[in-house]
């Protein structure tokens, strides 16, 4: 039994600890959309699918039911389903059933049955998009607050839970945008996350206990260490939003004529993108006539896409690596970003890729493990498993976990874990603004 709070001490009460049962709850839209009717019986155990993701991806769960027509499944597309495990009140998965499919019984079965699919709450928040928005500027935590006092339609039933203290944001959130696209871009600003918990509760905090180890001792099997330089680059280019020429320009002109200069290009000036081929321009000039400071060899026709490019070079050249002299480049296109963004995007991109990627998996019966769980890991005491100087000891947290129904409920169903750097990780939440540092400075490069 695992222990829903605290630590289960030998002699201690049973109460507040859970066991291995698997609960499955929904709802009939037919006959009331509120009201959670146990179906467990009806489910095969051994179908049952839970994926969970840490970031913008939704959790999904599949599974398959059947019954009779004297005991009919009482599930529709748009019925509210909950999967708990030990007790009904703890919910390990809580969302809406999307799709049904239904198959005739076979000679083998007894019984037609119906396959679900079912994905997060976060489907239904985004169901409506945001209604009032205005400059915010301040903690993160007072923000979520206001745009939740403004908009109590768009977020009906959601609530929000933060911790208190949040990083301060300097956001504009957009009318029409999607709650959780907005989530997400304004915690990445403040480095932190945010999860749908059960209840319709959004959850949003930016610093994470360890809840679990993960070293010698713990309850695994099929566990695989990974280091991956795959997607190691030394240099990142970010194409950005821009503009439109107003004029025929003629090589060697000393301006470019465009319709705007101030949304995405830089006053004291840049790089740009021009047909497919790198520029630079040296400043602007706004008013009636907006123009770029910007001269080149050849004739560009009015009507021309200019968009705004900046780089940044990663601290860590792979000489012994990849190649000599290790350069490994990549390009980011985000239409939204003016230069600044551009450049901040790019430095962050290049902090994240410079060095290899870790990856630990395994499976466990071990319900701790859970998508974005910190742990605590050291398996150097593995024989024979790690070298000498070889990683395995640090922070991870889990980037995705999949739960397989049991076979009996005697146990508890195996999780199959995937754990990730911890730096990657919570930076890639895009990017913990003024966390990271030492970025390379711009250089000229044409």
């Amino acid at each position: 039994m695992y222990a829903i709070h605290g630590v289960h001490r030998i002699g201690a009460s049973r109460i507040g600890y859970y066991g291995p049962q698997l609960y499955v709850l929904a709802t009939d839209p037919l006959v009331d959309h509120e009201v959670y009717n146990l179906i467990s019986l009806k489910v095969l155990k051994t179908s049952l699918s839970i994926q969970q993701h840490l970031g913008d991806t939704p959790d999904t769960c599949t599974l398959t039911v059947r019954s009779t027509t004297s005991d009919p499944i009482g599930v529709q597309p748009g019925s509210g389903i909950k999967i708990a495990l030990g007790t009904t009140s703890h919910i390990i998965f809580e969302g809406r059933v999307l799709k049904v499919t239904q198959r005739p019984r076979t000679a083998t079965q007894r019984f037609p049955r119906w396959d679900l699919e079912c994905v997060d709450q976060s489907w239904q928040l985004d169901l409506r998009r945001l209604k009032y928005a205005s400059q915010y500027e301040g903690p993160l935590d007072q923000m979520l607050g206001e745009l939740f006092a403004d908009n109590l339609v768009t977020f009906e039933p959601f609530t929000f839970s933060t911790q208190s203290n949040l990083d301060n944001v300097d956001a504009t959130p957009m009318m029409t945008e999607l709650i959780t696209e907005l989530l997400t871009r304004v915690t990445k600003s403040a480095g932190a996350f945010w999860r749908i918990q059960p209840g319709a509760v959004i959850r949003v905090f930016q610093d994470v206990e360890s809840h679990v180890s993960l070293d010698s001792t713990s309850k695994l099997w099929d566990l695989a260490y990974t280091d991956d330089i795959s997607q190691v680059r030394s240099t990142t280019y970010v194409i950005g939003g821009g503009t439109t020429t107003t004029q025929d320009y003629a090589a060697l002109d000393p301006v470019l004529h465009v319709e705007n200069v101030v949304e995405f290009f830089d006053a004291t000036g840049g790089f740009l993108l021009i047909n497919g081929r790198l520029h630079s321009y040296t400043g602007y000039t706004d008013g009636v006539d907006p123009t770029l400071t910007f001269t080149t060899d050849y004739d560009i026709p009015a009507g021309t896409r200019i968009q705004v490019v900046n780089f940044a070079d990663s601290p860590v050249i792979l000489n012994d690596v990849v190649n000599d002299p290790g350069i490994v480049e990549h390009v980011i296109e985000e239409d939204i970003l003016d230069a600044d963004g551009a450049e901040f995007r790019a430095s962050v991109d290049v902090a994240l890729f410079a060095n290899g990627f870790t990856t630990i998996t395994f499976k466990t019966r071990d319900p701790r493990f859970y998508a974005g769980a910190k742990v605590a890991v050291n398996l150097s005491g593995i024989a024979s498993f790690f070298q000498i100087g070889v990683g395995g000891v640090g922070d991870f947290l889990v980037q995705s976990v999949t739960i397989a129904g049991s076979t009996a409920d005697s146990v508890f169903p195996v999780r199959t874990v995937t754990l990730g750097t911890f730096q990657r990780n919570l930076s890639d939440l895009l990017v913990r603004l003024g966390r990271i540092t030492g970025s390379p400075p711009r250089t000229a490069r044409v």
